[in-house]
């Protein structure tokens, strides 16, 4: 049998929480997805994927939602800690916001709740919507 101390290293406590949310609209679909790691029940790294699909209507909005994300990314990447990046797959724009809470300034690590432990995010998240495992 094997125990779960053997599965993640002996002594190390990490966790991973990964949750998402989708919802959709005549058209529009919006995926989100948010995975936080925990060593000690610290947040040592989050990642945001926020996605949105146009389709059938929405589709000549597709250059907006473009633009929208590109400025989204900037602002984010001018943030200590963050590291952001859009991308573009048919009619999918997706913006992946990596986050190192150590490297971010005070107001930042508390605006993202990076003070969390594991089970207050997981209900945090779960009361916004989000389904986690």
């Amino acid at each position: 049998v094997m125990t779960l101390a053997t599965l993640t290293g002996c002594g190390s406590d990490t966790k991973t929480l990964s949750c998402t949310k989708d919802s959709s609209d005549k058209g529009l679909t919006n995926e989100d997805k948010v995975v936080y790691e925990f060593k000690e029940n610290r947040i040592t790294k989050a990642t945001q994927t926020a996605s949105i699909i146009v389709e059938g209507e929405y589709e000549q909005y597709k250059s907006d939602y473009k633009n929208s994300a590109q400025q989204a990314v900037e602002g984010y990447n001018k943030l200590g800690g963050f590291s952001a990046k859009v991308e573009e797959n048919n009619n999918k724009i997706t913006v992946i916001v990596e986050m190192n809470p150590k490297d971010m300034s005070e107001s930042d690590y508390t605006l993202y709740n990076m003070g969390e432990s594991y089970e207050s995010m997981n209900e945090m998240l779960i009361n916004k919507g989000y389904t986690c495992k």
